[in-house]
């Protein structure tokens, strides 16, 4: 069988969440999108926000909803994305009491950063946090850098950073669910959809909208054309 991770991407709107030189919420979202994609498939992964907007207005009901979410797919482990801000720098991990998989997951990650030099704020104990608390699961909450350290968002948006970061992630997920990952990532199959996309890309070949070749791939605007014409067609609406 296989275990079950819960990515949760922090915050939505109308919630931004940290705001410096970047917004907490888009960034949150942007991590978790390149975890999922890069996570072996022995993993089976569910996620709780999948686009801007958060799960419920009222920030009570939108916790209450993510740690549902989590206990409803008895996860065997939920990882919250989220970023930092207040005049500090480096990365931590928050748990609701001492763990293995937080233990697992944080070493991972700080030994990647480490050779970037960021600092290793260490795991730090969080009984207040609903995310942590209400969730069946091991629950980890992950402090991935400062919106406002001008340092920590140079390396954020530095591709090569980047990269690194969301696979010292997926490694140490994987390692704290017992699960072999392979520990180097290359450009990837551009002829294979990602795993986010794979459904629609299916749908749009099975409905002749798309054939499916190279989805990885730019698009020019006489192909999105070509799409808009394929699905009014198969609609009878030209």
């Amino acid at each position: 069988m296989k275990k079950i991770v819960v990515l949760d991407a922090g915050h939505g709107l109308p919630d931004l969440g940290a705001i410096g030189y970047l917004i907490e919420y888009e960034w949150t979202l942007k991590i978790v999108r390149e975890v999922v994609n890069r996570l072996p498939d022995e993993i089976k992964v569910v996620l709780t926000r999948i686009g801007r907007r958060a799960l419920h207005k009222v920030k009570t009901n939108d916790l209450n909803t993510r740690c549902a979410i989590s206990n409803n797919a008895n996860a065997d482990l939920f990882v919250s994305i989220h970023l930092n801000a207040g005049d500090g720098t480096g990365y931590e991990t928050l748990v609701y009491s001492p763990n293995e998989k937080g233990n697992a997951v944080h070493s991972e990650i700080a030994k990647t950063l480490g050779k970037y030099g960021v600092k290793d704020r260490g795991i730090k104990i969080r009984t207040d946090l609903a995310i942590l608390k209400d969730t069946k699961a091991t629950a980890l909450l992950l402090e991935c850098l400062f919106l406002d350290s001008e340092e920590d968002v140079k390396k954020l948006q530095n591709s090569a950073f980047f990269s690194d970061f969301c696979q010292a992630i997926v490694i140490g997920i994987s390692k704290a669910l017992g699960v072999t990952v392979k520990t180097t990532v290359g450009e990837g199959n551009r002829e294979t959809p990602s795993r986010i996309h794979k459904k629609a890309v299916e749908w749009a070949r099975m409905n002749s909208i798309f054939d499916g070749s190279d989805p990885a791939e730019p698009i020019t605007r006489q192909q999105v054309l070509q799409m808009i014409y394929n699905d009014n067609k198969r609609k009878g609406t030209l």
